[in-house]
Formats: structure tokens, sequence, C-alpha cells
């Protein structure tokens, strides 16, 4: 399936005010709104939006530097966050085309990147198998996120 990355600026603002995430999905991730007012005031912080038959499909934030510390020693390792996909487009494949580029478009983007480290929240289930089925590894680094436990998983790139 074909998806195109774009980095975030406000000519996708209407876009993203349409976006819609459920309150299930709000327990595992934050909404777009809420991270993309974090990366207003945050450089290391890239929001990215992404695109599907010029359709508004999924979201996320690569954050690189004083972001990654909590998660991961290496100082060329990016942190993926705020990963969702608009309710209307859920079970359709996107999570798992976006994943299987997103190493390919971070090494285009990030030269010197060598690992993509992500946080999942050990109740969602789903989303830990897809991400071991993409080739991310569980690190056994646990963290504690909105009074749950959260799994460090990392992809070498």
């Amino acid at each position: 399936m074909s998806v195109e990355f774009v980095n975030y600026n406000n000519q996708y603002k209407e876009l993203v005010e349409d976006y819609q995430v459920t309150e299930e999905q709000l327990q595992f991730t934050n909404s777009p709104l809420a991270a993309l007012e974090l990366c207003e005031t945050d450089a290391d912080r890239y929001p990215i939006i992404v695109f599907h038959n010029s359709q508004l499909v999924s979201f996320f934030v690569l954050y690189i530097n004083k972001g990654v510390e909590p998660y991961s020693d290496n100082c060329n390792a990016i942190l993926l966050r705020s990963l969702s996909t608009d309710y209307r487009h859920l079970r359709k494949g996107f999570s798992k085309s976006i994943l299987s580029q997103l190493p390919q478009f971070i090494k285009q983007k990030f030269i010197n990147i060598n690992e993509i480290i992500l946080a999942v929240n050990a109740e969602n289930k789903t989303a830990q198998d897809l991400y071991k089925k993409i080739g991310f590894v569980d690190n056994e680094k646990r963290i504690q996120w909105r009074n749950s436990q959260q799994i460090i998983m990392n992809y070498a790139l």
C-alpha cells in the first residue's frame, strides 16, 4: 500500500483539526493536536502526517536528542511518538504499511540515525504484535506513563 510521509506545517492545520481519534485510541497515544502543541516549543520534535490517495490517514512525531534519553543511551536513536491512525481509516493496513516504510524514510531524512525507539503500552497487545512483525524488538526496558507500564522496543537501521 502506498503512503506518503509529509512534514507537518500549518497549511495542513484544518486537516489535522478534522482528524478523528477515539477515547480508546487516546488511552495509548496523544491526539495529533496535543502532540503538535508540544512540537511548537521543542525543535527536536518532527511532526509527520501520512497521506494515502490525498487523504490524511495517520500522524506521528519523530523525536531526537533529549527526547530519546529516557528510552535509550544511543545518541543516534530517534523516538517514534504519538503514532495514530484516523479512526475512519482503522483496520485498513495503514499502520503496517507506515511502519514498514518508516525505516527508509528515517534513513533519508535523518542520515546519522541508526535506531528507532518506541514505547508501547503493556496492555496494547495488538500494537506489540504489529511492531514485532515489522522487526521491532522488546529490549526489556520498562517505564511508567499515564499510570501504565510501557514496553520499550527498538529497530536497528
